[in-house]
């Protein structure tokens, strides 16, 4: 019995070599699609992230315009705003307050703090 030897046709190399080169072209084309979707999602992030810091920081300019609108406005010195501190921390530390959360006047006279009605 003779061994015969299967050879390939030219058809069936053909079709093999068309198979190749189309999911070469294809792993490329996919790879090509996927770094583009990529990057513009990492735009979009970035463009919100942006945002995001923008507003957070507008908001926190306005809020220390205000605090120095109020410093001014009073004149506070470091000195006044230090011994204010103080006394707010002495009245809240008293722990007497009254049923609507304000300090009572006997915790305000302890701290020397002004007493207004």
């Amino acid at each position: 019995m003779a061994t015969r030897r299967l050879r390939p046709s030219l058809v069936s190399l053909s079709v093999v070599l068309i198979l190749v080169v189309v999911s070469v072209v294809g792993f490329g084309l996919t790879r090509r699609n996927n770094d583009q979707q990529e990057q513009a999602l990492l735009q979009s992030n970035t463009s919100q992230a942006a945002a995001y810091a923008s507003e957070i920081f507008s908001g926190l300019a306005t809020s220390l315009s205000s605090v120095a609108c109020r410093v001014h406005k009073l004149d506070f010195t470091p000195g006044r705003m230090i011994s204010t501190y103080q006394m707010l921390d002495t009245v809240r530390s008293s722990g007497a307050y009254t049923a609507s959360g304000w300090p009572t006047e006997a915790a305000l006279a302890r701290a020397d703090a002004p007493v207004t009605s």
